[in-house]
């Protein structure tokens, strides 16, 4: 089994929870895009109260229909990476962490996702696993 790892950057203008929850409000300090903000590039849905779903602008493009193939592949074989994409995504392991950043541009990153949070329950760990 592979686990395959990424982090989420590039975020579209239609990506609302990043406009009502991050982007615009200054008093939320969010990074990055919620989970499930890929699903806006699958699924077209009109939602009450909300604006319509506008096409993507030319430098979105690229990126969703990359995204999509990611996903799609993903779904079809278990495995994310394909031909069309000119990229390789490599599954993470606890001998080589690493994860894909699915940004402006695509690209491994060595380490853990999310490093300081994942020491911070560690640590935390370390100093009261023993009362468990």
């Amino acid at each position: 089994t592979y686990i395959f790892t990424k982090k989420r950057t590039h975020s579209s203008i239609l990506n609302l929870m990043a406009a009502f929850n991050g982007g615009e409000n200054p008093a939320l300090d969010l990074e990055g895009v919620p989970h499930g903000g890929d699903s806006e590039f699958l699924y077209r849905s009109e939602l009450p109260n909300l604006p319509p779903h506008a096409e993507y602008g030319p430098d979105e493009v690229p990126f969703v229909k990359a995204s999509t193939t990611i996903i799609s592949t993903f779904a079809k074989t278990g495995n994310p990476n394909c031909n069309e994409i000119g990229f390789s995504w490599h599954p993470t392991s606890s001998s080589n962490p690493q994860y894909f950043n699915w940004g402006d541009e695509f690209k491994m990153v060595p380490g853990r996702l999310r490093e300081e949070r994942l020491q911070f329950w560690e640590d935390l760990y370390k100093k009261y696993g023993y009362a468990f």
